[in-house]
């Protein structure tokens, strides 16, 4: 997965200087959020699970700050493994850029977002720019319909204990010249466990001061070939105050 990981910067230690990022291949390509995805076992769960349980093995990996991230159908799929009470509890927090959000429920092996109950919750980070035709911000109706992000946003909210529909704690622009708005959620007593970037002038793509891959191919949704700040950059942050409990 050289393309995710020239993309992502996981693996740059100006971001990353102290962890181990690992790049998996999806089955027969389509992660098991996409309702075209392979669902016969084992799935995509099994494959994550497994993969875990060897880097664990294999690598001296500290097991309380092990993390999900990925793009478009791979960040659908962070969410499928949060929802996942068995695979999901591994992780103590996730991240999705553009993330495309099919409903799953009726997916053989997914199902109904079930989360195991846990103290530290499941801090969830989104990144979204307005003019993705891939993955709409607002959703869409075609033969596989995308919800929209806000429903992913106030769901993670909602079993973060905010109750239903749960509005934002925190809404602000954070870059004037693009409209670059940060929400933040606030529940059961954890700042901003759930927190979204809503990206003006960014498409389908993954934002970069310096540009990427991304910018080369999808130049028609994202304009500007690089972007106002580094999604990687706030992940880590995301993801550096968070670790599952002893």
């Amino acid at each position: 997965m050289h393309e995710e990981e020239a993309l992502s910067q996981f693996s740059n230690p100006e971001f990353n200087p102290n962890g181990i990022a690992i790049y998996p291949n999806s089955k027969n390509g389509y992660w098991l959020s996409n309702p075209s995805a392979d669902t016969s076992r084992p799935n995509d769960l099994d494959f994550t699970n497994d993969l875990l349980t060897l880097m664990e093995e294999k690598l001296c990996i500290d097991t309380r700050r092990v993390y999900a991230a990925g793009k478009s159908n791979g960040g659908g799929f962070t969410g499928v493994i949060a929802c996942n009470a068995t695979v999901g509890s591994r992780f103590a927090a996730f991240a999705a850029v553009s993330g495309a959000w099919y409903n799953t429920d009726d997916i053989p092996g997914v199902g109904p977002c079930a989360p195991a109950k846990r103290e530290e919750g499941y801090p969830f980070l989104e990144f979204h720019g307005t003019i993705d035709t891939t993955a709409p911000i607002d959703g869409n109706t075609k033969e596989h319909p995308k919800l929209p992000v806000i429903d992913i946003l106030e769901g993670w909210a909602e079993r973060n204990g905010c109750g239903a529909n749960a509005k934002w704690t925190k809404n602000e622009t954070v870059f004037q010249q693009l409209l670059v708005n940060h929400a933040s959620w606030d529940c059961a007593g954890q700042a901003g466990i759930v927190q979204h970037y809503r990206e003006g002038e960014n498409g389908h793509c993954w934002p970069s001061t310096v540009g990427n891959d991304d910018y080369e191919r999808l130049a028609s949704q994202c304009p500007l070939g690089k972007y106002v700040f580094n999604a990687t950059e706030y992940i880590f942050d995301f993801f550096g105050h968070y670790q599952l409990k002893d």
